[in-house]
């Protein structure tokens, strides 16, 4: 009896080592591809970023920074589905953090300006999770397409729940 719980015991940690090599195995892979992808986009090689960060969100789908520099990459290259897709999903993985809600924003005023209820709609998101974002919003040069529209001014001057 003894030795069959030594052996699950041992089967167990080697298991577990397993993993954690696997694991670390990964985050290097996942670094180098980062390391990559920042060196092309300062350097203004999006079509050199684009593969790289594909790299990344394969191998970490969830994490945001990746995800929300391959939209940015994307929309840059005029994939505009695909940043679109990214840029959504980052504003998802993370709806409490204005800043997602923010960059879908500016994707739709910069590379769909057809689409400014849409932007004004994630903005609106942005503000609702946090009143100070409406600062970092009327600041924003990138958003100064929006500027012009219906609503722009009373998004940031509406009151929200929080600010009661």
């Amino acid at each position: 009896m003894n030795s069959e719980i030594l052996l699950g015991i041992c089967m167990l940690l080697g298991i577990v080592g397993i993993q954690l090599a696997f694991r670390k195995f990964r985050m290097r892979r996942m670094k180098r591809h980062w390391e990559r992808a920042a060196a092309a986009c300062e350097s203004g090689d999006f079509a050199g970023a684009g593969p790289a960060l594909e790299k990344c969100v394969s191998l970490m789908p969830l994490w945001v920074p990746a995800r929300a520099l391959l939209g940015v990459v994307q929309a840059r290259l005029g994939k505009l589905d695909k940043a679109e897709e990214h840029l959504k999903m980052v504003s998802e993985l993370q709806p409490r953090h204005a800043e997602g809600h923010i960059e879908l924003a500016v994707f739709y005023v910069n590379f769909q300006p057809g689409r400014s209820g849409d932007a004004l709609a994630a903005l609106a998101r942005a503000v609702a999770c946090d009143p100070e974002a409406r600062k970092r919003i009327e600041l924003d040069e990138r958003l100064n397409g929006l500027r012009g529209a219906d609503g722009f001014r009373a998004l940031l001057a509406a009151p929200v729940a929080s600010d009661a």
